[in-house]
């Protein structure tokens, strides 16, 4: 019979090993994706003193942009590694405290190490190598089962429900996703009905607070509730299409795929569960995690998603194992721990090769860019990455209604009516076709960027 456990360390050092090398490269080459450069940007405008919602139009939440954006504290001048090591160090933290949930569900040392690596590494080769929202909202999620496993041993109940709570509310005012972990949290309390009113009252105070807290500092500035309410759901921007996420992407059949054969072990989770010693209540809570994580796939399907659903697949698996009278051969688990770790490797081969690539793609763009549209500018780009947003230090047309949001939620007209003079639109192949009719109204330019030509216009 082969003995698992001198494995599992050796899978732990293999995965380490890539994670090192491709935080390594994150620092050798610069590379700023669509979604980073509009978060950089943003944080930029909130540390220059511009308010969040009011004078920023985004339909995103404030916390997660505020803690990217906190190397502002300290210069003004800040380099996109300043704001990447914050989006790693929330990987990181988010890993540790996935670690001490796995020890909690009574695991052992070794295998919870390597699991909380292994969320490290897919999260990492799921678009972790840039920055985005999702490893803030999942930080402050874990944090939320943190406590809410107290409420599942009767620990500390009404506290632990508060700051369940309130880390579930934080999570939120990250992402609006954030937000799912409150279905398998209040279907446990229904089922226990343990003193349900005033566990229900403390959970929902946690999740008020940091809201309650907000809507104060926004009434100052003559926000109204409804106004408020708007601003958190994700409508702080008038959109002309869609509602901000998944308008023009097809469905990530590779992505898909790819997340199965890494998390393969997940297939075992029905045989565990079927000899699980949990109660029904609690059983159904571990269930309904990565169940509901699910959820935001009914938007899009992009990547990153996926970090939101990893940590929760691990959960379930690792507290169906602890608890299952069910033995299955060491061969089994073993070789599912395999696939997982292989598909990591070529992930992560795959994502070092990707982070070199963008890297050149994007500095020759910044030449090309900066050379026709300097430094400082006031621009619209329409989808030419927002990484030039950040990186060139230019300006919205509109900071408080278009701030920088995607071109694909807006017609043409609104753009057109939003443009001043001097200011630059800058568009591909594809939505020079929608503008040139309105050619008259602009100085005209092309230029070839990449594999394709761009069109820059200047408001006469």
């Amino acid at each position: 019979m082969i003995n698992i456990w001198p494995n599992i360390k050796l899978y732990s050092g293999i995965l380490l090993a890539f994670i090192g090398l491709i935080i390594f490269r994150i620092f050798k080459y610069t590379n700023v994706s669509y979604d980073c450069g509009y978060y950089l940007s943003v944080a930029r405008d909130m540390y220059h003193g511009n308010t969040f919602f009011t004078d920023i139009a985004v339909s995103y939440n404030p916390l997660g942009i505020l803690i990217i954006g906190l190397p502002y504290l300290f210069t003004e001048n800040t380099t996109y590694t300043m704001h990447v090591f914050v989006s790693l160090m929330v990987i990181i933290l988010g890993s540790t405290m996935l670690f001490l949930i796995l020890r909690r569900l009574k695991t052992s040392k070794q295998m919870a190490f390597f699991f909380s690596v292994l969320y490290v590494a897919i999260t990492l080769n799921y678009d972790g190598i840039i920055i985005m929202l999702e490893p803030f909202s999942v930080l402050f999620q874990l944090f939320a089962i943190y406590y809410f496993l107290n409420i599942l041993e009767e620990k500390k109940v009404l506290s632990s429900l508060f700051l369940t709570g309130l880390c579930i509310s934080l999570a939120f005012l990250c992402k609006q996703f954030g937000l799912f972990l409150l279905l398998p949290t209040g279907v446990y309390l229904l089922l226990k009905q343990a003193a349900l009113i005033k566990r229900i009252i403390m959970l929902a105070l946690g999740v008020i607070t940091p809201l309650l807290l907000l809507f104060v500092f926004y009434t100052s500035k003559g926000v109204d509730l409804v106004q408020y309410v708007n601003f958190i759901l994700g409508k702080g921007v008038a959109l002309d299409f869609g509602n901000g996420t998944g308008l023009i992407d097809t469905i990530n059949t590779t992505g898909i795929v790819n997340f199965v054969i890494a998390t393969i072990f997940i297939a075992l989770i029905p045989f565990y569960l079927s000899k699980s010693k949990l109660q029904k209540s609690e059983k159904l809570f571990f269930v309904l995690l990565p169940i509901s994580a699910l959820s935001v796939f009914i938007f899009a399907d992009y990547n990153h998603y996926f970090q939101y659903l990893t940590p929760y697949i691990i959960v379930l698996f690792v507290v169906t194992l602890s608890t299952s009278e069910q033995k299955l051969r060491p061969i089994i688990k073993q070789g599912a721990f395999i696939i997982s770790v292989g598909m990591i490797v070529f992930l992560s081969l795959k994502t070092n090769k990707l982070q070199k690539r963008n890297s050149k793609y994007l500095m020759k763009g910044l030449a090309i860019i900066e050379q026709e549209v300097p430094k400082g500018s006031t621009v619209f780009l329409s989808r030419i990455s927002p990484a030039f947003y950040y990186l060139l230090d230019y300006n919205s047309i509109s900071l408080d209604k278009i701030g920088y949001t995607f071109p694909e939620y807006y017609k043409p007209e609104t753009i057109l009516n939003t443009l001043s003079q001097g200011d630059y639109l800058v568009l591909t192949q594809s939505y020079y076709e929608k503008y040139k009719a309105f050619g008259d109204q602009f100085k005209q330019k092309k230029i070839h960027f990449r594999d394709q030509d761009i069109y820059i216009f200047v408001k006469k």
